[in-house]
């Protein structure tokens, strides 16, 4: 998908992850904004899988054509259905049943889930750099969102909380499902091909509340807001993550989903409903040390003295 060579790959990786967390975060406020305000779960989850598919393929025209080998379908099916299907439909329906921060400290549990999958299904070795990274980038990020509002998880928002859990847990699969795949095809070719096969999973579903849908008849600030979701946090941040997937492992793709909690803090700060505190500097910096950490092959400190030198 894109021509880089040399030490800059790991760089522009990077830089794809911190891209798509970033839309992430800021996704957390947005989506709480418009679902079930202005846009039901099913019509929203079937316009982003639907519009994101239609680019992909439409980017996909102008680069190389990749012919997919056949007994590679199953697995595209298996990474579609946890990575759009199942991962979208039930992040949408549980925001809007639960709290951004309830979401929020569920969804720290994705890095765990990931590290043990990837070391179950693709024998990849749990370093002591990954596992104190996942300590600390887990405990800045529940304390940052612990601190930013009340925290539930009564009755109430069960059935939320459990969605974005299976929603979680999708994902982990996606990224462990997907990964092998990246290493024989582009990204372009890999993503199309998974959002292909999500738009057909959605469709029985979402087809027709997304037809019944009034979009044009919605607020401005609101469509805005859809397209946001549907190009922004689908589309863009979907290809930013696998590109990345490319070049780096699926742990270190998720162990950057703490910062969403991050960027969601700072987004809720310009826009003046929340205030900054020592608490929530020092939780956010030990974000940034925990994704350093876990990033890494090896941290010459202490704590991961024992980390296999690669």
């Amino acid at each position: 998908m894109m021509l880089i060579s040399g030490r800059s790959v790991k760089f522009w990786a990077v830089a794809a992850i911190v891209g798509a967390n970033f839309i992430w975060g800021i996704n957390y406020v947005v989506s709480k904004m418009v679902v079930k305000v202005y846009i039901d779960p099913v019509p929203l989850t079937m316009y982003r899988i639907l519009v994101a598919a239609v680019l992909m393929w439409l980017v996909s025209i102008f680069y190389p054509s990749e012919k997919v080998e056949r007994r590679d379908l199953l697995r595209l099916f298996l990474a579609a259905l946890f990575g759009v299907t199942l991962n979208q439909s039930l992040f949408i329906n549980g925001i809007a049943k639960t709290t951004p921060i309830d979401a929020a400290i569920i969804v720290t549990l994705g890095p765990i889930l990931v590290l043990l999958l990837s070391s179950l299904l693709l024998h990849d070795k749990i370093t002591a750099s990954k596992v104190v990274g996942i300590a600390i980038g887990g405990f800045g990020a529940i304390s940052l969102v612990t601190y930013s509002g009340a925290v539930s998880f009564g009755t109430g928002h069960l059935l939320g909380n459990i969605m974005i859990l299976c929603s979680a847990i999708s994902y982990a699969l996606y990224l462990v499902t997907v990964k092998p795949l990246m290493s024989k095809y582009t990204s372009l070719t890999v993503i199309k091909w998974v959002f292909l096969f999500g738009m057909l999973q959605m469709l029985p579903i979402g087809l027709k509340p997304m037809l019944e849908y009034d979009l044009l008849g919605q607020p401005a600030h609101a469509i805005i807001n859809i397209a946001f979701i549907v190009v922004g946090a689908t589309f863009v941040a979907y290809l930013f993550i696998s590109y990345a997937l490319t070049h780096v492992k699926a742990t270190t793709v998720s162990i950057f989903s703490y910062t969403q909690p991050v960027v969601a803090a700072i987004f809720a700060l310009l826009l003046g409903v929340d205030s900054l505190s020592w608490v929530k500097v020092m939780s956010m910096l030990l974000v940034c040390l925990g994704v350093y950490i876990a990033s890494r092959p090896t941290v010459p400190i202490p704590i991961a003295f024992f980390a296999k030198k690669s």
